[in-house]
């Protein structure tokens, strides 16, 4: 059985694989559908395009810092219906000039980062759960889910639950960054989306749920940070765990966004934004 945040998972069922069966380390060399017939210690690399991927509800684990499943310069990919961990440092699904894609119905965990994005586009990322994660990366934009350099990606019905951001240094002032990060990207949507019951390990800095910097066109709409976590209390000065941060982007929208029972929280924070709006939120604490 797949399970994502504690929860089973009522879309995935295992089938008997009509397309290329997949049971140990695999590198796709040719476009095609692929299925895992049992668990496997990965990684699997997508090194073709127009390939489907189908875990049939089975698990992929990362090997040391190499990721789970990782593709490369290419078109038209799929990726879904299973789980996916990883050891510590190891990262989980990792997507790098990728042009189309879809990821669906995944379960992510124990990993760095458990998705990391860039210089791709036109892609769409649903019904996926990120949970235990632990980021500790002190690369610019690093986070549990990280998008860089990327444009027209969509996210909806998207969890990220119980995982851990830790403080690090980067050029030398304290990582602002999230548990989800958009750094100078285009047309990056979250809809339905929920991030709950973190921990964002800050010392005498601010970190957010959802942080977006040097990027336009992004949308938030009917997302949820609610009951995260700090070490901080109210002696802290200057600290603060952040629904929403963005940071020096433009025309940017949330709409319907609920904050609350964060510990010191601030809802929405922004800083060097133009054509900036919200409406319809909610915050408590």
């Amino acid at each position: 059985m797949c399970h994502k945040c504690g929860y089973e998972n009522k879309c995935c069922k295992e089938r008997t694989c009509a397309p290329t069966p997949i049971s140990k380390p695999t590198t796709i060399k040719k476009s095609g559908c692929y299925c895992l017939t049992r668990d496997i210690c990965g990684p699997i690399i997508i090194a073709h395009k127009n390939v489907e991927l189908d875990l049939n509800c089975h698990q992929v684990h990362g090997k040391g810092e190499q990721a789970a499943i990782s593709a490369t310069d290419v078109n038209n990919v799929t990726i879904k219906n299973g789980s996916v961990v990883s050891t510590l440092p190891g990262n989980g699904v990792v997507l790098t000039n990728v042009k189309g894609f879809v990821l669906d119905d995944l379960a992510v965990s124990d990993c760095n980062r458990g998705l990391w994005i860039q210089d791709s586009s036109i892609g769409k990322v649903t019904c996926c759960r990120f949970y235990d994660n632990t980021n500790s990366d002190v690369d610019e934009g690093s986070a549990v889910v990280s998008v860089i350099n990327s444009s027209c990606i969509d996210f909806e019905d998207v969890e990220v639950c119980g995982n851990t951001k830790q403080l690090v240094e980067f050029d030398g002032r304290e990582d602002r960054d999230g548990i989800v990060t958009v750094v100078r990207s285009n047309g990056v949507n979250f809809e339905n989306c929920k991030s709950s019951n973190n921990f964002l390990a800050n010392d005498n800095s601010n970190m957010a749920l959802y942080m977006i910097a040097f990027s336009s066109d992004c949308l938030v709409r009917n997302c949820q940070a609610n009951e995260n976590k700090t070490p901080l209390d109210e002696t802290t000065f200057g600290s603060a765990v952040f629904g929403i941060h963005l940071l020096v982007s433009n025309n940017c929208v949330v709409e319907h966004f609920q904050a609350c029972k964060n510990k010191m929280g601030v809802a929405i924070f922004f800083f060097g934004m133009r054509l900036f709006d919200s409406n319809n939120c909610l915050v408590s604490h």
